[in-house]
């Protein structure tokens, strides 16, 4: 039979236990407060960039005109949307590229590099599969489908460094971006020249001229543009806030399981000395008396 358990019982338990729970809280409070200053503050610098709505490239526009005017004309065109443009930032070569363009490879491993003799202590410089898997870690690339804008942060110990490398990532996505963009527009202008000069048709050759000269302008504007794939809406700052570690909360934490742990720990160890009891009573009660 289960015995009747009250409040009372409770409020007696927790009196009887409240030093040995005080210490608990106490001590799991300064553990997390050790963990909270153990911790390296974390920082996090982002961008708001958009799609710029020439920066498809002009291979695709030029197929659609190609399309409409010469059906089966046989020129190709690389059609790369924006979100498959974005996901160049996430891929290895572009990452490793942008750290070796950049040097920042003493910047990723600040622990590894000596600043005054400019020289990895080890002796062993990174590798770039090390680089690639750290610069991965701290960085993020998010879409707003409903919007179509897209964000790219980078999180790090250091807020001026993290806003520098979103800024990169950026520039270097966009100049990539153009020099394709140059090279395809290169390669469409000798091809339309090449198929003017082999028709003999007058309006098709009209046509491969105007469309020559078209292309040339898109060439030249991708030049000039510093902004040629995506534009930035909200370029990134130094943030003055750290995202992590929460030491309010960690405090809290820590406190909280000092406090529940040898709360349990109480309850548990009378709930072995009532049983014990019980145990001992119900042994007494079944051993026969004897008689004289």
């Amino acid at each position: 039979m289960v015995p009747d358990v009250h409040l009372s019982d409770y409020l007696r338990v927790l009196r009887a236990w409240k030093w040995w729970i005080t210490l608990a809280s106490v001590t799991g409070a300064g553990i997390g407060v050790c963990v909270a200053l153990w911790m390296s503050p974390v920082y996090r610098a982002e961008a708001v960039i958009f799609p710029v709505a020439t920066g498809g490239g002009s291979g695709m526009a030029l197929a659609d005109r190609l399309g409409g005017m010469f059906p089966g004309f046989g020129v190709s065109a690389g059609n790369n949307t924006s979100r498959q443009q974005v996901a160049i930032l996430t891929s290895r070569a572009f990452t490793v590229r942008v750290i070796e363009h950049y040097h920042l490879l003493p910047e990723l491993f600040p622990d590894r590099w000596d600043a005054a003799t400019k020289t990895w202590r080890d002796g062993v410089e990174p590798t770039q599969w090390q680089a690639y898997r750290r610069m991965r870690q701290a960085r993020s690339v998010e879409e707003d489908r409903k919007t179509g804008l897209f964000t790219v942060a980078i999180e790090w110990q250091d807020p001026n460094l993290a806003a520098r490398w979103v800024d990169l990532h950026i520039r270097a996505l966009n100049h990539d971006l153009q020099q394709q963009a140059i090279a395809s527009s290169e390669k469409i202008i000798a091809d339309l020249t090449e198929q003017a000069n082999q028709t003999g048709n007058v309006d098709m050759r009209a046509a491969l001229f105007r469309l020559i000269e078209s292309e040339t302008k898109r060439g030249v504007l991708a030049r000039v543009s510093d902004e040629y794939a995506f534009g930035v809406i909200d370029p990134p700052v130094a943030p003055d806030r750290k995202v992590r570690p929460n030491r309010k909360l960690i405090v809290l934490l820590g406190t909280g399981t000092g406090f529940g742990g040898m709360t349990f720990a109480a309850f548990f160890a009378e709930y072995l000395a009532s049983s014990r009891q019980r145990r001992h009573l119900a042994a007494g009660a079944a051993t026969p008396v004897s008689r004289v």
